[in-house]
Parts: structure tokens; C-alpha cells; sequence
């Protein structure tokens, strides 16, 4: 067991030296850089406003875990991206007026399989139910008679709204 564990922490060195060797490298010649993605068409993403996955940072420039995944994964395909912070709720109206390009952050492709053409999942996440380290709720059935706060929009609030039939969903 100790020689796995010592075999893993040498992979995870030697992986962490070589990013920072890559990242090292890649500050040689900066111009270079920024001309090539000033040269790349641009395809502008829209998501809502999602911490941590996307948000605005204090120089209101989007940000998040799904920004350095878009434009890492658009690059790769020459793409610059521009990230546009949408009402999710106009999100299929913006695609098709073409004010947005694509659309990034769907949580479910279920039931909307025929709307719109899928590139597949980039991120598997789940849903939890979060309580007091001191409370009696260890499992949905708990919630039974319990009120429970739910994010207003989206598959997030039909999905905790519909995996406790007794508890009452607030949206406060």
C-alpha cells in the first residue's frame, strides 16, 4: 500500500513539474501568443451567471471552471472565445437569432435531445441536499414535512422539487 501511495505522489510530481516547465515555456515568447489567438475567428458562448462554473469577476470579465474549459477547448478547435453572460431562459432564442453561438452549462440533455445538436458532456457533477452537521436529515425521505430552498430557474429546482413528494419547495 505505502509503495502505491509513494508511486502516486511521484506521478503527481512529475506531472506538476512538467506544467510548470509547459507554462514556463509558453512565457518565452508572449506576442506570439496573443497574435495567434488575435488571428483565430471568434465564437461567442453563452451561459448564465453560474458560480463557480462562470460569473463576473471584479473587472466584470467572466470567469469560472466552465470559462477555462470553453476557451481551452475552443482553442484547441481555433476558436477565441467570447463569453456572454444570458438570461438562461432566452438561451434558445439567442442561438437561433445568432446573438450567442452556442449555448455551455446544460445540465440535462434529457427531454431537449432534439432541440438543439449536443458536442456530449465535459464535466459529470451531481445533486446534494445540504444540512447541518448536527441534523436528523440523512436521507430525502427525511425531508418529509420539511421546507426546502430551491434555485428558481431550471432542471436543478424540477429535480429537488420532484425527489422529495412530501417536503414544500420555496423558492424564497
Amino acid at each position: 500500500m505505502k509503495k502505491h501511495r509513494r508511486g502516486l505522489r511521484r506521478a503527481a510530481c512529475l506531472l506538476a513539474l512538467a506544467m510548470c516547465a509547459a507554462l514556463l515555456c509558453s512565457c518565452l515568447h508572449p506576442g506570439k501568443a496573443d497574435s495567434y489567438t488575435a488571428a483565430m475567428p471568434v465564437i461567442v458562448v453563452g451561459s448564465d451567471n453560474y458560480p463557480p462554473f462562470i460569473y463576473m469577476n471584479n473587472d466584470s470579465t467572466p470567469t469560472g471552471i466552465d470559462v477555462d474549459i470553453a476557451t481551452e477547448a475552443f482553442a484547441r478547435m481555433g476558436y477565441a472565445v467570447r463569453l456572454e453572460i444570458i438570461d438562461w431562459e432566452q438561451k434558445t432564442k439567442l442561438v437561433e437569432s445568432g446573438a450567442i453561438d452556442c449555448i455551455w452549462g446544460c445540465f440535462s440533455m434529457d427531454g431537449r435531445e432534439e432541440i438543439y445538436r449536443w458536442a456530449g458532456p465535459y464535466m459529470v457533477s451531481r445533486q446534494v441536499v445540504a444540512v447541518d452537521a448536527d441534523s436528523s436529515i440523512r436521507s430525502l425521505s427525511d425531508l418529509a414535512g420539511k421546507t426546502v430552498a430551491v434555485q428558481i430557474r431550471g432542471s436543478r429546482r424540477r429535480w429537488r422539487c420532484s425527489a422529495s413528494k412530501t417536503a414544500t419547495c420555496s423558492t424564497r
